[in-house]
């Protein structure tokens, strides 16, 4: 999302003596890379920070496999806990319910679809 996470994503990459990674800055929605150029996502709860899910999820299906670790809305949240910014920004209420999530997946023709619940 910034220079300075991929500066310190390189950093962290080269400590660890890891070479087969390219770490590039765009935005979620508008990925600045070829189709098929993409191995694998991974996500870890960026995608609710997005309001634009499906543009999200087609950008993903652009690419190789998707692993994402993320928040699934179970039911509405109050008013107080919806507008609050530090929810939204804690990847909390920007989150789709699972039935939502499988609609768009399906309708971009992901394959293999599984959800599995971590405590």
């Amino acid at each position: 999302m910034t220079e300075a996470m991929i500066e310190n994503a390189k950093n962290n990459a080269q400590k660890n003596e890891i070479d087969n990674v390219k770490f590039v800055l765009g935005e979620i929605e508008e990925l600045p890379l070829e189709d098929n150029s993409i191995d694998v996502i991974i996500s870890n709860c960026v995608i609710n920070l997005s309001p634009a899910k499906e543009k999200v999820f087609a950008e993903a299906k652009r690419g190789g496999r998707l692993a994402i670790s993320d928040i699934l809305k179970v039911d509405e949240f109050p008013e107080a806990i919806k507008f609050d910014l530090d929810n939204y920004s804690s990847c909390v209420t920007g989150s789709i319910e699972k039935e939502n999530l499988f609609s768009i997946l399906e309708k971009l023709e992901f394959k293999k679809i599984e959800v599995e619940r971590k405590n």
